[in-house]
């Protein structure tokens, strides 16, 4: 083989062997797998301040105070588990949407016997700041907080997505 025939091999072989090393970068800080018996889907996932993130779903099993339940989790940065909460009635409840306000609570919006939308605050350590029951608000899709201090949300009323704008309770 003359020179120019081994440049190519060796080109081909610095190219294709710089393949697996591209395409095999796991750039995760961890990978866990966070189901619990009982969690039958992660419906929202959010980043806290920390470098963490929390989640929530919808939970069926013991200690589930009916049918269903939502869940909430918060994780660390190396992803270990703070706290894990459940909220819910006798009927399905689901957690569907959540989002970390700049002061670090924790909004979850979601659904309640499939056919009252609710929404709750919760402080970074897991404790319940506030609760709002929208009734006939069915299946809660997604919700934010305003630059003003309200919050926004979609839900799925008479058929069709509407949006929806509210003041969170005082204190």
């Amino acid at each position: 083989m003359d020179r120019s025939g081994l440049r190519y091999v060796l080109v081909a072989l610095l190219i294709f062997g710089s393949f697996p090393t591209l395409f095999s970068q796991n750039n995760s800080t961890f990978y866990r797998k966070f189901n619990r018996g009982g969690m039958q889907g992660g419906l929202g996932v959010a980043a806290m301040p920390d470098g963490g993130f929390v989640g929530a779903g919808q939970f069926e099993g013991s200690p589930s105070h009916g049918d269903c339940d939502t869940y909430v989790y918060r994780v660390d940065p190396c992803g270990n588990t703070l706290w894990m909460k459940l909220f819910g009635g006798s009927g399905q409840d689901g957690g569907k949407s959540l989002f970390v306000r700049q002061n670090g609570n924790i909004i979850v919006y979601g659904f309640e016997s499939f056919s009252n939308a609710f929404f709750i605050e919760l402080s970074p350590d897991g404790n319940l700041v506030q609760g709002k029951k929208f009734i006939g608000k069915y299946m809660v899709t997604s919700g934010a907080e305003l630059s003003d201090g309200r919050f926004v949300f979609i839900s799925f009323v008479g058929g069709q997505h509407t949006l929806f704008v509210f003041n969170p309770l005082p204190g």
